[in-house]
């Protein structure tokens, strides 16, 4: 019954959504082809945003940059977080998308929370043994405030994304001041020497946090970031996510029609792994060869042949 009537509200208020979206999209394509900022860490906001207001994930610091993000449209937000969430309150059901918790990635639709979920518990859990933490294409993530309070912190992304979020931590009174930002472009600097310029300490056990970035990267700087994420001190971790190659590349229609839509967002899908199963023994088998060893893996989507799942997250470890 609370299924029914969730999908009832939706469905009714369904218009509302899809202006909400096309706002939301027209205003940050505009933005994202004069500046260069990224639609996708936006998105990653938004929903991070609704659980916190649902209470499935208590995370203030989205909450106060979310509204401040210039190329949200105001009104594209409230149409489209709107109903969702007032669904989601009324009836008590919620979709794959606002669920926090790793089986939520047996739905593809359930990716953005399950991978959230997945990341707060790898770092939960390898916190006692890492002495710093390092987040690659850092987007508006807030983990810096929410995970690791007393834990230094390294920052990496585009230079235009994150001098967009320092201003909006700025603004909206949130600050840490060890936390160190470097500005990179993945695909073209040594991300690694910039660090280390700034104070990182390669030599001690890091957390490395690599999030919805590496299937936007060409196959080279994935190996390049592998490879020097390995020459860190044994003790490092390794968390991060990726698309099946079928993503990457598409031999069937819909296929073809996603990538391309991705190459109109200014983020083309680049980069994937095998995903046919066993797709846990094809992901081992890729960190092996950068010398991390798998500890931790979730599907995203379903693994029963001959359907393959949409793409992986997963923990490895430096020995």
């Amino acid at each position: 019954m609370r299924l029914f009537v969730y999908v009832l509200i939706v469905a009714v208020a369904s218009p509302a959504l899809v202006v909400g979206y096309v706002l939301m999209m027209l205003r940050g394509w505009g933005e994202m082809r004069r500046s260069g900022l990224s639609i996708t860490a936006a998105n990653a906001l938004l929903n991070r945003t609704l659980l916190h207001r649902l209470g499935r994930r208590p995370d203030p610091v989205a909450a106060s940059l979310l509204p401040r993000v210039p190329y949200l449209s105001r009104p594209g937000r409230v149409l489209m977080n709107g109903p969702l969430y007032w669904a989601t309150r009324i009836t008590g059901w919620y979709p794959g998308s606002l669920r926090y918790d790793v089986a939520a990635a047996e739905s593809p639709s359930g990716m953005f929370g399950a991978r959230t979920a997945f990341f707060d518990a790898a770092l939960t859990r390898c916190r006692p043994r890492v002495r710093q933490l390092l987040i690659l294409g850092a987007g508006f993530d807030t983990r810096s405030f929410t995970h690791a309070r007393g834990l230094p912190v390294f920052e990496v992304d585009l230079p235009a994304m994150q001098a967009l979020k320092r201003r909006l931590l700025l603004e909206s009174g949130w600050r840490r001041d060890d936390i160190v930002f470097a500005p990179v472009d993945f695909d073209r600097d040594r991300w690694l020497e910039a660090l280390t310029a700034r104070g990182f300490d390669p030599a001690l056990p890091t957390f490395v946090l690599w999030e919805g970035v590496s299937f936007y990267l060409r196959a080279p700087a994935v190996g390049e970031t592998l490879r020097a994420i390995s020459s860190l001190a044994p003790g490092t971790v390794l968390a991060f996510d990726y698309f099946s190659r079928r993503v990457a590349e598409p031999t069937t229609r819909s296929g073809r029609l996603v990538k391309r839509l991705s190459r109109l967002n200014g983020e083309e899908f680049r980069f994937g792994l095998p995903t046919r199963p066993p797709a846990r023994e094809h992901a081992a088998a890729f960190v092996r060869q950068y010398g991390l060893r798998l500890v931790d893996y979730q599907a995203i989507g379903p693994e029963a042949p001959p359907r393959e799942p949409l793409g992986g997250l997963v923990t490895a470890v430096r020995e």
